[in-house]
């Protein structure tokens, strides 16, 4: 969570925040020494009156400053989690065909944005509250007295006990709703199919999973609150008991000047609104705990997402046989990336060798090598039509710019095509082959089958 503030402009909004509340109880500083001055009418001068609003209105422009702050800050925020994602996928080749896995990222992701949401908008309600609280509390104690400021002090250290108490009631709570929220969105994404086909026994068993994970979330949410309203009530009341006793003793004792009850009537609604903020930071105590939980189980769960499996770890050659289509000979792959430019290869194995893992083991981190699965979504080719015609437009995009590949691997490019389909992308391939290096797997039987022989 504290690597937001690292973000852009996150600092400053602090900053600004910081500013705008050291001027806010600079103004109820100002006030009291205002009516100490009117207390006195030959040294009093009507200057004084515009310091007094100068002063008064001084909060706004640091206020002002910091909302646009935070709303640049929320801005980047979003673009970093872009970036974290994206940075994350990048190049993970063993995910290419794993939905599992790329459901599990983008409800992580979506999770992830809630946070970051969820964080700055507490952040801009609370933190200027916070500040407030503490600068109008230390200005008004010494006006009235350090005895005041003693009763002050104690109600904020009763305060202060609803950041430990209820997070530590309710943290194993916590930590289960959150991950059953996560699990609840893995099921939407999961039951994608199944929900919009409605296919029986399927439909029924993915309601009731969503279900389940839901209830389970609304049961945790149900006990955490209770906790958490009961330690509340109990705090708030034990945290006015100071202030509220020295005043009862104060008065009772009739240790009192007019000065003070002047002071005292002046900052009575300033008093009461620290009281009522207080009594709201309780709140956001355990507000920022639960977000602390939030943030530290979805940094364990992002984290095992960057331990991912090595293609170079699975078994990828045996069974697969690399045929020159010209000659019908198979040979070493690496006796072809050695000896060979251009030319076409079928790479032919049974379902589960390893062919699609081999074509990406090729494909590597090399920019200027092609790789077209047999589902490939590509967001900047302005394509409409079929799944086949689609294809058929991607390899003749392929044909149209084959010069900026030395190689070219196409996995079950004939996957979705009938045989007149078929003949054109064949066609297509073999003008790909002419100028670079192309290997493929076909989805259906060819008259090309692997031999024994090696050239």
């Amino acid at each position: 969570m504290l690597e937001l503030f690292k973000i852009k402009h996150g600092k400053y909004m602090l900053i600004s925040f910081t500013l705008q509340q050291i001027c806010a109880a600079a103004t109820s500083w100002a006030l009291v020494d205002f009516i100490k001055d009117v207390s006195n009418p030959e040294t009093f001068h009507v200057s004084k009156i515009l310091v007094l609003i100068l002063i008064a209105i001084s909060p706004y422009l640091p206020g002002f400053v910091g909302n646009y702050f935070y709303h640049m800050w929320t801005t980047f925020a979003r673009s970093a989690n872009v970036k974290l994602f994206a940075d994350l996928i990048d190049g993970r080749k063993a995910w290419v065909f794993n939905t599992k896995q790329r459901d599990d990222v983008f409800a992580l992701q979506r999770e992830h944005i809630g946070l970051i949401e969820e964080t700055t908008r507490f952040l801009f309600l609370n933190f200027p509250a916070m500040l407030s609280l503490v600068f109008n509390s230390i200005a008004i104690g010494f006006l009235l007295g350090q005895d005041i400021i003693l009763g002050m002090i104690a109600g904020f250290v009763i305060s202060a006990f609803q950041f430990f108490l209820a997070p530590y009631l309710t943290e194993k709570k916590q930590k289960q709703k959150q991950e059953t929220q996560y699990e609840t969105e893995k099921s939407l994404l999961g039951s994608w199919q199944t929900l919009t086909l409605k296919n029986k026994p399927f439909y029924q068993t993915s309601l009731q999973t969503i279900s389940g994970h839901t209830n389970t979330t609304e049961s945790l949410a149900s006990g955490i609150y209770r906790i958490e309203a009961l330690a509340n009530i109990l705090v708030l009341i034990a945290s006015f008991i100071p202030i509220t006793w020295i005043l009862f003793v104060k008065f009772n004792s009739r240790q009192l000047d007019q000065v003070f009850l002047m002071s005292l009537g002046v900052l009575l609604p300033r008093i009461l609104q620290i009281f009522n903020m207080s009594s709201n930071l309780i709140l956001a105590g355990q507000a920022l705990q639960a977000l602390r939980i939030k943030w530290r189980s979805f940094e364990e769960r992002l984290s095992k997402h960057y331990t991912v499996e090595r293609l170079e770890d699975r078994n990828t050659g045996k069974l697969i046989s690399i045929i020159d289509t010209k000659t019908n000979l198979s040979s070493p792959i690496e006796d072809i990336l050695a000896a060979n430019a251009r030319g076409r290869y079928l790479v032919s194995g049974p379902n589960g060798s390893g062919k699609s893992t081999l074509c990406l083991s090729l494909k590597g981190d090399k920019e200027n090598i092609f790789y077209l699965p047999a589902k490939y979504e590509n967001p900047h080719l302005d394509i409409k039509g079929s799944t086949g015609q689609l294809k058929l437009a991607e390899l003749k995009w392929l044909a149209e710019n084959r010069s900026l590949y030395s190689m070219v691997l196409l996995d079950e490019w004939d996957a979705n095509l009938d045989a007149e389909a078929t003949a054109i992308g064949d066609s297509t391939i073999q003008s790909i082959a002419e100028n670079c290096l192309v290997f493929e797997v076909r989805h259906k039987t060819t008259a090309t089958e692997p031999i024994s022989k090696t050239r």
